[in-house]
């Protein structure tokens, strides 16, 4: 990664399936990170729904509006492919350079 990115060594690993079940869990995760940089990795992710990403595009919101430091990396096929299915890309939900695992 370049200069001020963030350690993939610190990266949360998200859930295999970022649905309905999930989004609970995976807000509370996302709250508890608030006032620090944040990483996720998204290598693992099969299942993609809504209310999860729902959660990640207002993460990645929260995070730029207090010029904090947030990224997706290892974007999984199943994110990729469901994006544009959402209307979204991954720069919306904070997974521009290295989401790839580049």
């Amino acid at each position: 990664m370049t200069g001020g990115g963030i350690s993939s060594n610190t990266a949360v690993s998200l859930p295999s399936k970022l649905n309905s079940a999930a989004a609970a869990d995976i807000l509370a995760s996302v709250k508890g990170q608030q006032g620090n940089p944040l990483c996720l990795d998204a290598s693992q992710v099969t299942t993609v729904g809504a209310q999860c990403l729902q959660i990640l595009v207002a993460a990645q919101r929260f995070w730029q509006a207090a010029e904090q430091k947030f990224e997706i990396i290892n974007l999984s096929e199943a994110v990729r492919d469901n994006l544009p299915v959402y209307g979204l890309t991954a720069d919306q939900i904070g997974a521009g350079e290295g989401a790839n695992g580049a």
